[in-house]
């Protein structure tokens, strides 16, 4: 679920607003921050924070614009702190949707997941097994605080609010 939230917020809530904070629900229920999205003007990018134990924000991944085919790259972070790139979204002009493209262990790109706008202003997220079959695994409802309520589907169909995606 969190790939799907990073994509999200990459693709759809960022490039509209300088930084958002991502909640989700622990063990008890209770809403914790676990990560903030930042603009970087420097170089046109979005990083990726995530909250240690401590408290303490780490740089976890980077969203960079590609001015050559106008995809959204995505870029994590190793052990080492070099960066990798991991993943690429592109556009999908025939069904108005994004498509997730991670890179296997050889560099070929496999399609993940795609993300569709649905009737209440928000996105549904479908997965792709080993067979290519697509899934619905999550949703994006827009909630009365300008953010977004992330759901996802579990095994029985059934879906359950995981997260709140804030300004």
């Amino acid at each position: 679920m969190k790939t799907i939230v990073l994509i999200f917020l990459a693709l759809f809530f960022i490039p509209y607003s300088y930084s958002q904070d991502y909640y989700q629900y622990n063990q008890y229920g209770i809403l914790q921050k676990v990560g903030t999205y930042q603009q970087n003007n420097y170089n046109n990018s979005t990083d990726y924070y995530q909250y240690n134990r401590y408290g303490i924000p780490q740089k976890v991944g980077t969203y960079q614009q590609n001015n050559y085919n106008n995809n959204t790259d995505y870029y994590n972070y190793n052990q080492y702190g070099i960066q990798q790139k991991v993943g690429t979204y592109q556009k999908n002009n025939y069904s108005n949707s994004t498509d997730y493209y991670q890179y296997n262990q050889y560099g070929i790109p496999e399609k993940k997941q795609t993300y569709e706008k649905n009737y209440n202003g928000g996105y549904d997220v479908y997965d792709y097994d080993q067979y290519g079959i697509k899934q619905r695994s999550g949703t994006y409802e827009k909630n009365y605080n300008g953010g977004y309520d992330v759901y996802k589907y579990n095994q029985y169909g059934i879906k359950e609010k995981v997260g709140t995606i804030q300004r």
